[in-house]
């Protein structure tokens, strides 16, 4: 073998060792660069020692260091990425916990000012003397009777036996057209309709059927 053939062949080995030595523990950036100085030593190196074709295998070990710096380029970009999302992801976490919990505390709010409302009434109720006006319209309407109370003096002034010149009748001023529907409900006759207990079952039936519309007290 020539001294020609051994340089280059040295010389092919050199390059080899220095492209693997130092691209495993550089950067991205470092292994391009490495894979651009083999490249480059490619370009200057002979076409063929003996047989052997150093500037081919120079060229390939320039490639696969460069290739190799990318493909480790994108995986760190991948990382970043994957981190990004992951922030993200937690942060719309901790919306929906806040938002679910706020929706919590609401509903909590809202069945304690029902209890209250509740206790309210039923303190009101027991204070009524049981066969008040007062005591029956808050033993027939439940929650609803401080309303109930309101339209029943407006519309009667709180007299069982009041009569309209529209011909309604007794406490809530039920009107005559529904006489039939009264007996029905009541079991009683409609001269029963000035007795307070019974106007205020037959009040409540209409409330619960079309709510506070029959009343003009109510509009």
């Amino acid at each position: 073998m020539s001294k020609t053939t051994i340089r280059a062949a040295a010389g092919l080995a050199i390059a080899l060792s220095l492209a693997a030595f130092t691209w495993p523990a550089a950067g991205a950036d470092d292994a391009g660069r490495s894979g651009q100085v083999v490249q480059t030593a490619a370009a200057d190196a002979p076409t063929d020692v003996d047989g052997v074709a150093v500037r081919d295998a120079l060229t390939d070990v320039g490639d696969r260091i460069a290739a190799e710096a990318v493909a480790a380029q994108e995986a760190r970009d991948l990382e970043v990425l994957a981190a990004a999302i992951e922030a993200e992801n937690l942060q719309r976490l901790a919306a929906a916990i806040e938002a679910e919990n706020l929706a919590r505390l609401a509903a909590a709010i809202e069945a304690n000012e029902a209890r209250e409302a509740e206790q309210r009434r039923a303190a009101a109720a027991a204070t009524a003397p049981a066969g008040s006006l007062e005591g029956i319209i808050h033993r027939h309407f439940g929650s609803a009777a401080p309303a109930a109370i309101r339209i029943a003096k407006c519309e009667s002034g709180m007299n069982p036996g009041a009569v309209s010149p529209t011909n309604d009748h007794g406490l809530f001023q039920i009107n005559i057209v529904h006489r039939g529907q009264f007996e029905a409900v009541t079991g009683a006759p409609w001269s029963s309709v000035y007795d307070p207990e019974l106007n205020t079952i037959y009040a409540r039936h209409l409330y619960a059927q079309q709510g506070w519309g029959p009343w003009t007290c109510a509009r």
